[in-house]
C-alpha cells in the first residue's frame, strides 16, 4: 500500500479516537449529564482544521487520478465520496455552531445537541467505513507507480495539528492529554 494511503488510514484511525470521545459525549448528554463542552469545542476545531481542510482534500487529489482509471461502478462511489467531503464539512459546521451557541449561553436543547453529535459520528464512521474497505483497497489495485509520483508532486505540504509528531501544543495541547489519558 502507498504511504499515502497509509497516511490516511492512520489519519481515520486518529479520527474513530476523537468520533468515540464525541460519541462519550453524546451518551453523557442523553444521559442527563453534563458533557465537557470545551472538550466538544476542541474536538470540533480540530474536526474543522485538519479532516475538513488537509485531509480531505487529500483524498479528493487521490480520487481525482483514481476516477480517471478505474470501472464506472467504482468512479460513482469514488464521486459519492468526494460529494460526501462537502456534506461532511457541512455537518462540522453545523456542530460547531451549535457547540459554540451552547458554549455562549444561548438556547439549544439538548436533544437537539445530542442528535447534532450522534448524526455527525455517524456520517463520519460510515464515510470512513467505505473508503478503508472499498474505495482504498480499489485505489491500490488501480493506480500504478507513475500515477503514485504524480500525486505525490501536488500534495501539499500540512501536519496534521494534533496527531503529527510536532502538533500544534497551543491550540490543542488539552486535547491531546485527554486523548493520551484515553478520556
Amino acid at each position: 500500500m502507498s504511504e499515502l494511503l497509509d497516511a490516511l488510514s492512520r489519519d481515520h484511525g486518529d479520527l474513530a479516537k476523537l468520533l468515540s470521545m464525541l460519541a462519550d459525549q453524546q451518551q453523557i448528554l442523553r444521559g442527563g449529564g453534563t458533557p465537557d463542552y470545551d472538550l466538544l469545542n476542541d474536538i470540533i476545531d480540530y474536526l474543522h482544521r485538519y479532516p475538513d481542510q488537509i485531509h480531505h482534500p487529500l483524498e479528493n487529489l487521490l480520487y481525482q487520478a483514481a476516477i480517471k482509471r478505474c470501472s464506472q461502478a467504482d468512479s460513482d462511489k469514488v464521486i459519492n465520496l468526494m460529494e460526501e467531503h462537502d456534506q461532511l464539512t457541512g455537518m462540522t459546521d453545523r456542530l460547531r455552531h451549535v457547540i459554540g451557541a451552547v458554549i455562549d449561553d444561548k438556547q439549544v436543547s439538548r436533544e437537539h445537541l445530542a442528535d447534532q453529535i450522534n448524526g455527525y459520528v455517524t456520517a463520519q464512521q460510515r464515510h470512513m467505513h467505505c473508503e478503508e474497505n472499498d474505495v482504498f483497497p480499489m485505489i491500490q489495485r488501480t493506480l500504478q507507480d507513475k500515477h503514485w509520483a504524480a500525486i505525490r508532486s501536488h500534495l501539499p505540504r500540512a501536519n496534521d495539528p494534533l496527531f503529527s509528531p510536532t502538533p500544534d501544543w497551543e491550540e490543542f495541547q488539552v486535547l491531546y492529554e485527554r486523548i493520551s489519558r484515553g478520556a
